[in-house]
């Protein structure tokens, strides 16, 4: 039985599978996926348990089990999978074809090339939603992608920048078929990968110090801007890398 309402019907039985669901920003983003009413959705992950604690929503609890006490029995299930391993990546597109009877929505936060590989085959096969758009892609690039960081960020900044470039090439490539491509590009955020740097006092204050803010996002705050991509509300948004948190240089 449901013990929570949900929030909105944003994305009603859209038919998601998000990759690093178990934690951090991953997790954040499939509990707003399900409070907006996307269903199934399809948690894929190394392992189903958080990890960490640190900024987490009831850290004790796999992301599919929370979004199903929550919302309902069968409004998520979990897939194991290696994002990083085509296979497993394939396999969890099937599952949201075979409990949803299509792939509408496709969140990356991990191997974005895969990610988008297997999504926009899918897409591609399929009819259009009944919004007349075949489906979304949402990327998880950071801020990284858009400005330099120092010292020694060499590889990770290219690495999110291919990220931010992915997506546009997708967007264009891809938009005569109405197919979605966007990116979140967040700065600091409270996770659980984040929670060393967090706690070192003088780094903490450093970066505190570069953010409009002067504080630290939340993974909620950048979950709430995915649901937005993903929804008809950005029907005429494609190729957009949004920097949603308070970021560095922004």
């Amino acid at each position: 039985m449901a013990t929570q309402s949900l929030l909105s019907t944003r994305l009603a039985s859209r038919s998601t599978v998000i990759t690093g669901a178990s934690s951090g920003l991953g997790r954040a983003i499939a509990l707003a996926f399900a409070a907006n009413g996307a269903c199934p959705i399809i948690c894929t992950d190394l392992r189903s348990d958080p990890r960490g604690e640190w900024g987490a929503d009831e850290p004790g609890v796999p992301t599919h089990d929370l979004i199903n006490r929550r919302y309902g029995e069968g409004k998520a299930v979990f897939v194991q999978g290696d994002a990083t391993v085509a296979a497993d990546v394939e396999r969890a597109v099937k599952k949201a074809v075979e409990l949803g009877g299509r792939l509408d929505v496709k969140v990356n936060s991990r191997s974005v090339f895969l990610g988008c590989k297997y999504a926009v085959a899918q897409f591609l096969s399929q009819p259009p939603h009944a919004s007349g758009h075949r489906g979304w892609i949402v990327n998880t690039a950071s801020m990284v992608g858009l400005v330099g960081l120092k010292p020694t960020a060499a590889a990770y900044c290219a690495s999110k920048g291919a990220v931010v470039l992915l997506t546009k090439q997708i967007a264009v490539e891809y938009g005569i078929d109405k197919i979605h491509c966007n990116a979140l590009c967040p700065g600091y955020l409270k996770t659980p990968m984040t929670a060393p740097i967090y706690d070192d006092e003088k780094t903490r204050k450093g970066i505190d110090a570069m953010t409009p803010w002067g504080e630290w996002g939340s993974a909620d705050d950048v979950a709430k801007c995915a649901v937005f991509l993903a929804s008809d509300d950005a029907a005429y948004v494609t190729g957009v890398s949004s920097s949603s948190t308070s970021s560095v240089n922004s």
